[in-house]
Formats: C-alpha cells, structure tokens, sequence
C-alpha cells in the first residue's frame, strides 16, 4: 500500500485524516462507506472523532479503500479507540505532568532522566494529586535518591512499572 504524503496540518485542526482523504478524492461519505463496506454512520462518526468502537476490522477496511495502511489516516490515539473527548483530556493532563516534571527538575537539578523515566515520570506525574507529590517531591533540598525512593512508592501505588535505570560505574 502507498504512504500518503499529508500537508502539514495543525493538530486541533483534524483529528483523523479519513475526511480530508476523502475530499481530496472526491468522494461522498456513501461512495466511500459503501465501497470500503461499512455504514454511513459508522464513517460520520468516524470523520467527526467520536467513534469510540470503531473496530480494527473497520480501519483495515477503510485503510484498503484509501490504499493506505491504517498508521495513515488514524492517529495513535484512535487507533487506541480513544474518543477525541477523553484524547483532549488526556492531552491536558499530560501538559500538566509536564509542567510538574519541569517544576520538579527545578527543585532537584541533578536529576537525570532517561527517555523512558521522563515518560514514566509524567505518567505518575499526572495520576498523583498534586497534594500528594507537593510535600514530598517539589522542596528545595531534596535529593535524587528520595524523589526516586518516592517515585517507586508511587509507581507501585499506581501500578505503573518504572524502567530500568543503569547504574553508572564509579571511576
């Protein structure tokens, strides 16, 4: 199948990329659902980002009309089936684990984070209340060894599983 080569679009413009595909082609919603074989409705919900069922049988089917592979016209966070609702939600609690993953560094710079803490930081991050990690985690003072000990207390907590981390050898 091709890769489709998209124009740079911003993010809060699309959410999918079937109906700007489609338009492109030409096509109406009922040529397209009744040439991929799936209902109307099914693909108005899908344009609009609200179908939170949309099966992986579906996507397939539409991805094989658009002679494209699924990666193409849903975003991983469809493809995960997660309505555009709960994505933005998602998304503003991760801008907040964010910020609380940058205030926290600034507490404690001499933490150093691989690629996959970072992410499993904010993970936590954005699950604990903000009570929860201010009196353990955002004081001047801290050290690594605690933010980490406080970070697997809250990793099991939440039943998140931290990386690995690799011990430097000491010269």
């Amino acid at each position: 199948m091709a890769k489709i080569k998209w124009k740079k679009v911003p993010d809060f413009m699309v959410w999918n990329r079937v109906q700007s595909l489609r338009r492109e082609m030409n096509l109406t919603q009922l040529q397209v659902a009744s040439r991929a074989e799936i209902s109307i409705g099914t693909l108005s919900f899908i344009e609009k980002g609200y179908d939170e069922n949309t099966t992986e049988e579906t996507k397939r089917k539409l991805a094989k009309f658009l002679d494209c592979e699924v990666e193409d016209i849903f975003p991983a966070q469809m493809i995960g089936n997660i309505t555009k609702e709960k994505y933005e939600e998602k998304k503003k609690k991760m801008n907040e684990a964010d910020a609380r993953l940058i205030t926290l560094k600034s507490f404690v710079p001499d933490l150093k984070l691989t690629i996959d803490e970072d992410i499993t930081y904010k993970e936590i991050l954005s699950k604990a209340s903000i009570d929860e990690i201010g009196d353990f985690l955002f004081h001047s003072g801290q050290t690594v060894h605690n933010v980490r000990i406080q970070m697997r207390r809250l990793s099991k907590k939440y039943n998140i599983n931290l990386p690995k981390v690799r011990k430097e050898k000491k010269k």
